[in-house]
């Protein structure tokens, strides 16, 4: 049965995304670094493990000066295998993909929406926005890692988590995600090793970060330390991403970071707590519990939005990439229960047709602005 979800998450990522592979680069930032990394030989790929990409495309905005040396490796090895070339990147994102989707779909048990995961991760429309946008490659790491983390087991929940660290330091949050995941895919209790391995993984990598800072290898921009006003606007992210999720029309390609307005920032914080206390009074015992309830799918959604939104990262731009690990939580919940996968699958079709479009949208820098324009035609950014 592993192999077979292998071979169909591979073959379902194939006719979506295939031909992304001739598709060129979005971003002028991109063919910047492109540029950059493809200049490396095989050998030297690891010496870029302090490398700051904010500095190969000095003056346009995008690449983050935090320190992600999984993301650093994986552009170089990008770079390295395609010279510099678009499809390069293309082809290592939708790999994270196939990996993704067939790991998540191993903590449900047989008969128990296992081909509902799979097809609702790799269709879902905002999906694209992870694998082709070359820029996203930290969330996608990040939510393969995080997938990885979760369904392994012992020391290798530890190996994963150190991964998705290294790739985006929302991954702090992988301790809580593993803790709400208290069933395997044939019903048993999870032990206590499924959330003691990531935290100790949380707590080393820190502990490496800031004793590298401390020798000076690392600048003060290397480390994410949120401040209150990230905080605050984390839940108001949350929403804002939330709606994003849930309702994947219209492509955007960039626009505007959001404003929020006061009292909306506190509110949606209240918003968030009243929301939890719901699902927890709500969660009615499963028949035959087996894999990730509904409550353990909308942690991850919840977890992974806030951290990713200021709470745990710096307050970051507008960008649909970080949609790929709640778009994992999101398939997990409809997957929880029967009538859920039931009312699930009738979405799985739209999905399709709307990926297929989406990832078109992708083919040169023009039609995608045109697809931002029209769905945001007073938007700054996209003007």
């Amino acid at each position: 049965m592993t192999v077979k979800g292998l071979l169909a998450s591979i073959v379902l990522v194939a006719i979506v995304y295939g031909r992304a592979l001739g598709f060129g680069f979005s971003r002028a930032r991109e063919e910047q670094l492109s540029e950059a990394v493809s200049l490396v030989d095989l050998t030297a790929i690891w010496t870029g493990l302090f490398l700051d990409l904010s500095r190969l495309t000095e003056g346009l905005e995008g690449f983050s000066s935090l320190w992600r040396p999984c993301v650093n490796v994986a552009y170089l090895f990008a770079g390295w295998l395609a010279g510099g070339e678009a499809w390069g990147f293309r082809l290592l994102a939708m790999a994270c993909l196939v990996v993704i989707a067939w790991r998540a779909r191993l903590l449900l048990g047989r008969k128990q929406g296992r081909d509902l995961v799979l097809c609702l991760i790799v269709f879902h429309p905002m999906m694209s926005a992870a694998v082709v946008d070359v820029s996203a490659m930290p969330s996608l790491l990040f939510a393969m890692g995080t997938v990885l983390a979760v369904t392994s087991k012992g020391r290798q929940s530890f190996w994963w988590t150190l991964f998705a660290m290294g790739a985006h330091e929302a991954a702090a949050i992988i301790p809580a995600i593993a803790l709400c995941f208290r069933r395997d895919d044939k019903g048993a209790t999870r032990g206590a090793d499924r959330w003691r391995w990531p935290l100790l993984a949380v707590v080393v990598w820190w502990s490496i970060a800031t004793a590298l800072q401390f020798t000076g290898t690392l600048n003060e921009d290397a480390l994410s330390i949120p401040d209150a006003e990230s905080a605050k606007l984390a839940a108001a992210n949350m929403w804002f991403y939330m709606g994003r999720l849930i309702m994947p029309l219209d492509p955007i390609f960039a626009r505007t970071s959001p404003v929020y307005l006061e009292p909306w920032p506190a509110f949606a914080w209240v918003g968030l707590l009243l929301v939890l206390w719901v699902v927890a009074r709500l969660e009615r015992p499963r028949m035959d519990p087996v894999g990730p309830g509904f409550a353990a799918g909308f942690s991850c959604v919840v977890l992974t939005l806030l951290a990713a939104g200021g709470l745990l990262s710096e307050i970051p731009g507008y960008g649909e990439g970080r949609l790929a690990l709640p778009i994992v939580g999101l398939a997990w919940m409809l997957a929880s229960r029967p009538t859920g996968r039931l009312a699930a699958w009738s979405l799985v079709p739209m999905f399709f047709v709307l990926s297929i479009v989406r990832v078109g949208v992708w083919s040169n820098p023009d039609d995608l602005w045109a697809e931002s324009h029209r769905a945001r035609p007073q938007d700054t950014m996209i003007s």
